[in-house]
């Protein structure tokens, strides 16, 4: 050995170094991979030892730190990295990984999950699609819209602020996923975020449909922007008459009311009252959106993209099926199939039979 460390410092760097190489490489549990991943060690330690040279934590004992970065000093950081590995390894790693894989076991159809959600969220109702579409089993657990709501922030409405979603995660949000094998964050007891929640139930699910990731295409993002200045006004007063949880309290549509119009500036009279020519304009929109749909899984349910369903339809059927709301409204056929095929392969029920 030629060069020393000239401080606790650059030593404890290397300690860490092995740390990472024992607790992080998933194949570091298997005796037969133990060489190689010694030989990975090389030339990850040779770019850490580049970096720190330049960072100019190295001793300035060194002479000439460009041949410390390429000769015998990595072999030193590499062999104590390979000591520390060796010194290390003990049986309770072994178990360590292995809880770290039944955490992130395969979902399948009987792993126990709980999806807490609004029936007439469309963020809620995204995941809920991607859990029948997998095949996933799941208890719905239906809240009150203005339960968690604090009266004191909100001029008297809602009620119960440390109830409902806010128990769940601190946030008066939903939807979340509840489980044993779902990943938490802090104190929260699920996970939160309808796309995070999406993402992680198709990179864990065994079997179901196959469910790509968005595409971004520019025509379907134009759609989604001129389908939202029309759709709201048509939705907020009517959806609030829908006979499920999310309204059962008088209280919950009075505070639906009036966040919408404290915080957006809604005017649900003038919304009603404009009713015949938003319905023309939604007919046309309808129409748009079938040159849209290109595709058609195994069963027969169109969809937005030639190679089946993705998250591209994850995005949009959630606003058709509350658009079912609606009365009066005309849907061209394809559409309407689409989002009656698509809400009924996700286990998700229309409004058509409360439309108003």
């Amino acid at each position: 050995i030629k060069c020393r460390f000239s401080s606790a410092h650059n030593l404890s760097f290397v300690q860490h170094f092995s740390n990472m190489l024992s607790f992080s490489a998933p194949w570091a549990g298997q005796q037969a991979n133990r060489v190689s991943l010694l030989r990975r060690a090389d030339s990850g330690v040779a770019r850490s030892s580049s970096l720190l040279l330049r960072t100019a934590i190295w001793p300035e004992s060194c002479a000439n730190r460009s041949s410390f970065a390429s000769g015998t000093a990595v072999a030193t950081v590499a062999a104590a990295a390979a000591a520390s590995l060796r010194r290390k390894w003990r049986p309770h790693r072994q178990e360590q990984m292995r809880k770290v894989a039944a955490k992130s076991a395969m979902l399948t159809a009987t792993t126990p999950l709980k999806l807490h959600l609004y029936d007439h969220c469309p963020f809620c109702v995204r995941a809920e699609l991607v859990l029948g579409w997998l095949g996933l089993k799941c208890e719905r657990i239906l809240y009150n819209y203005g339960e968690g709501a604090d009266p004191e922030k909100c001029d008297g409405n809602g009620y119960e602020p440390s109830s409902g979603p806010v128990k769940l995660t601190g946030f008066k949000m939903l939807p979340v996923l509840e489980g044993d094998v779902v990943p938490t964050t802090g104190n929260m007891v699920g996970m939160r975020k309808s796309l995070e929640i999406c993402s992680f139930l198709i990179a864990s699910a065994q079997g179901g449909e196959s469910i790509a990731p968005a595409t971004g295409r520019g025509d379907l993002d134009a759609w989604l922007k001129r389908f939202a200045r029309v759709d709201g006004q048509l939705i907020k007063p009517r959806i609030i008459k829908m006979p499920v949880k999310d309204w059962s309290d008088p209280r919950d549509a009075a505070y639906s009311k009036w966040k919408y119009t404290s915080q957006q500036g809604f005017d649900y009279a003038a919304a009603e009252a404009a009713t015949p020519s938003l319905l023309t304009e939604m007919a046309t929109l309808l129409q748009e959106l079938e040159p849209l749909l290109r595709g058609t899984t195994a069963d027969g349910c169109p969809c937005i993209n030639v190679w089946g369903l993705s998250i591209d339809d994850v995005l949009v059927l959630p606003l058709l099926r509350n658009l079912t709301c609606v009365a009066g409204l005309e849907w061209p056929a394809l559409a309407r199939k689409y989002v009656e095929m698509g809400c009924s392969k996700g286990g998700v029920k229309l409004y058509s039979e409360y439309a108003c």
